[in-house]
């Protein structure tokens, strides 16, 4: 018990017996996690924005030696959607809570009228991002 208290993350592994009756075990003291790669997914509301074509047009015409191959290319453009995304959609619900907050700050003041336009602008780009999140 006092060795598993020291060594809380060890790990052992079996592997199989090969030309012996015995099984040599490996043993981790401290495993590391292997990190995945992300999955591409391809998302629909990236179609709606005006750029998305011309990212996928750019990213599948650049002459780069390697990738010549479709394989190749889809990667590349793959790559590219990303990082693109990346910058042109950040996390839509840390988008939405100031905007919530800014939209209950302007329904509450007295003078409603005069912040009419701020409103509907904040109520349209909430609706855009309810609605990216449901596309997602």
């Amino acid at each position: 018990m006092e060795w598993r208290v020291l060594y809380p993350n060890a790990e052992a592994f079996a592997f199989p017996t090969i030309g012996s009756d015995r099984s040599p075990i490996l043993l981790s003291l401290n495993p590391t996690e292997l990190r995945r790669k992300k999955l591409f997914r391809f998302e629909t509301y990236w179609l709606e924005h005006p750029e998305c074509e011309e990212v996928v047009k750019k990213a599948w015409n650049e002459n780069r030696t390697n990738k010549f191959t479709l394989a190749g290319k889809t990667r590349w453009v793959a790559a590219k959607l990303s990082k693109w995304s990346r910058r042109n959609f950040k996390n839509a619900q840390k988008q939405l809570t100031p905007l919530k907050y800014r939209l209950q700050e302007l329904t509450n003041k007295t003078d409603g009228e005069q912040n009419r336009d701020e409103v509907s602008n904040i109520v349209r780009k909430m609706e855009e991002l309810w609605r990216q999140e449901e596309m997602y």
